[in-house]
């Protein structure tokens, strides 16, 4: 179960819903791109369906038996499935799911180029700290 959580600056008033891990996200053959949450169950059903693999060999690689899953699956998996990170849009400070070995570095609502990851510096003040709240709430994401 992923916990939400809310992150907030603690110099001005910005904040923002996260999750205490990353979603998985798998591109198929058509470039097609699927994400989901990083628990191994949600894992093995997304690739299951994705690249038709046996729920078997999904969960096998899900849960990190990467030597039990056949070669030539094991290369297309690391190939097209990665962790997706958090970044924030400077501009619009929309929040952005992104892929940085696949994805554009761009801000899905405003198309602009200037994002960054929110956990170093506020992108908003870009002088306070963002710091984590209280449990928001359960998420099965």
């Amino acid at each position: 179960m992923t916990v939400v959580r809310t992150f907030k600056c603690n110099k001005c008033d910005f904040s923002f819903k996260g999750a205490n891990i990353y979603g998985f996200v798998a591109y198929d053959d058509n470039g097609n791109r699927y994400s989901c949450n990083a628990r191994p169950d949600k894992v093995a059903e997304t690739i299951s369906k994705v690249f038709n693999l046996s729920p078997e060999i999904a969960e096998k690689w899900a849960n990190f038996k990467n030597d039990e899953v056949p070669e030539d699956i094991r290369k297309k998996l690391a190939d097209n499935t990665g962790m997706e990170s958090l970044f924030i849009c400077l501009n619009c400070l929309a929040e952005n799911y992104i892929y940085v070995r696949r994805d554009k570095l761009r801000c899905s609502k405003c198309n602009s180029v200037s994002i960054m990851s929110p956990y170093d510096c506020c992108p908003k003040c870009r002088e306070g700290k963002i710091e984590a709240e209280g449990i928001l709430k359960p998420s099965d994401k």
